[in-house]
């Protein structure tokens, strides 16, 4: 996952109202950016309506990769993300739509973390599988079709199908053309 957003008017006014009401000292802006790139995996995560600790832990996991930040924190802040959705969702929106104006190839990191975290919400058989499947540092970009991953094309719930356009829709990110064609041509 890519550091450095341009943190513009946006970012800094969502980053200044969650740590006021959050009340945490380890709350960093990289904290904030991060869970930032991770949201939108996390709503895809609960489109079963709940999100368990696994989907919850290889969040936490992608959000603190290649920084010296505690998995343990971003497991925090994201269960307090999910349980408060209502609360947080129009700040980490309008958030994350700045940081894709602003940042070339934001389109592409958020559409792998939907991509991944619906990956992960599958069957433990189906993940098994993926796992055997996968070759290191996957991307969206990387498959042709579904059937690279599952034979059966059900890998992916309707519900998540829906859900990953929805949210593709809502962040901005089809705006790109590429991502556009490559989500229409894997999930219809």
């Amino acid at each position: 996952m890519k550091l450095g957003v341009l943190k513009g008017v946006v970012f800094q006014e969502a980053y200044q109202a969650y740590i006021k009401d959050r009340g945490l000292a380890d709350i960093s802006e990289l904290v904030f950016e991060r869970l930032l790139k991770v949201y939108p995996g996390l709503l895809v995560t609960s489109t079963d309506g709940f999100v368990d600790i696994a989907e919850v832990d290889t969040l936490s996991f992608i959000a603190s990769d290649g920084t010296n930040i505690s998995t343990e924190i971003f497991s925090r802040e994201l269960k307090n993300i999910y349980l408060n959705q209502g609360h947080w969702k129009h700040l980490f929106t309008n958030a994350i739509k700045e940081i894709v104006h602003q940042e070339h190839n934001c389109q592409e990191i958020l559409m792998n973390m939907i991509y991944a975290a619906a990956a992960s919400t599958g069957s433990i058989v189906k993940n098994i599988l993926l796992s055997e499947f996968k070759p290191k540092n996957f991307s969206l970009f990387d498959i042709q079709n579904l059937e690279q991953i599952d034979p059966t094309r059900q890998f992916f719930s309707a519900e998540e199908k829906h859900k990953i356009i929805l949210i593709s829709e809502e962040f901005d990110l089809l705006s790109n053309p590429e991502i556009k064609k490559k989500i229409y041509q894997l999930f219809g």
